[in-house]
């Protein structure tokens, strides 16, 4: 492997470990084969179909989904199926997945449509664009594990603590903001691919509880949402592409271990690794997720 690789299964192994640590290190590289293999990058073939699942969406909503492998498809697969929608997204994001998005604008506007408006996070208007689509009769396409791939140091002030297998991912409260703020619905989507066709699963949609305050309303519906998440990928957590960036995009949150330390780390050990970050090497305890500077 590449110094890269090698450094992205370190931290890929090590994320795993905080979620599902009944796995042997030994197999680590063998779920890290089958994740890049599960999320290499897929053509959209010309003349696939799509197939709406479960409960179709009426009124217009959060279309609220997850990065599965098949994400650069899915608004493809949600033109041909005949949803109209907007989609909520970062800049670095758009600019990497220009062409597929930019595919199923051609295939919107060729319907006679008006085409799909990208919406940016950053922009701080954004709330006022996503009631104008809502109120245009559109849906709103989000990722709710989208934190966008990018080191934030203020990403946890907007960040709610959900168990996710036998650990906590600390996720973005904006789907059910926007659910209350908006009164609209959350519709959970998973899709998948079968024999190159897009299947589009829907699940009951979720609403919001004015009973509760907005805390525990948000706290309800994101554990719903990532319970979805759980039962889809239990028995096959390679689906999930978020496994190899959760200690970048704020999910993944490690509390300071520093004095329970040895201060050097058992170098037989199988969950210790070397991460080159720059031009320093680093001796990784994967299982404490604390970095020991090499001698």
């Amino acid at each position: 492997m590449t110094i890269d690789q090698k450094n992205q299964f370190a931290f890929f192994s090590a994320n795993l470990h905080q979620y599902i640590p009944d796995l042997p290190w030994a197999a680590h590289h063998k779920y890290f084969r089958q994740y890049h293999h599960y999320h290499q990058p897929k053509a959209i073939p010309v003349n696939s179909k799509s197939k709406v699942n479960g409960y179709c969406p009426n009124e217009p909503g959060i279309l609220a989904t997850f990065h599965l492998g098949n994400h650069t498809q899915l608004p493809v697969a949600l033109v041909d199926a005949g949803f109209l929608f907007d989609i909520l997204i970062d800049q670095p994001t758009y600019d990497r997945y220009r062409k597929p998005l930019e595919l199923a604008n051609r295939r919107l506007v060729a319907k006679g449509n008006d085409p799909i408006r990208f919406l940016l996070s950053e922009d701080r208007n954004l709330f006022f664009k996503i009631r104008e689509s809502i109120r245009r009769g559109r849906h709103m396409l989000i990722f709710a594990d989208g934190n966008g791939g990018q080191d934030n140091n203020d990403l946890k002030k907007d960040l709610l603590p959900i168990p996710f297998f036998s650990g906590i991912l600390w996720v973005k409260k904006g789907i059910p903001v926007l659910s209350r703020l908006l009164k609209i619905p959350t519709y959970p989507l998973l899709s998948t691919i079968e024999d190159h066709d897009q299947i589009l699963e829907f699940c009951e949609p979720i609403f919001t509880d004015s009973r509760l305050n907005r805390l525990s309303d948000a706290e309800r519906v994101l554990n719903h949402l990532y319970r979805l998440l759980f039962l889809r990928i239990a028995h096959d957590p390679m689906q999930w592409e978020c496994w190899l960036y959760l200690h970048r995009n704020g999910m993944l949150k490690i509390e300071d271990q520093a004095i329970n330390l040895p201060e050097k780390p058992d170098l037989y050990a199988e969950y210790i690794d070397t991460v080159r970050i720059g031009r320093q090497v680093f001796l990784f305890d994967k299982k404490k997720y604390y970095l020991f500077r090499s001698v």
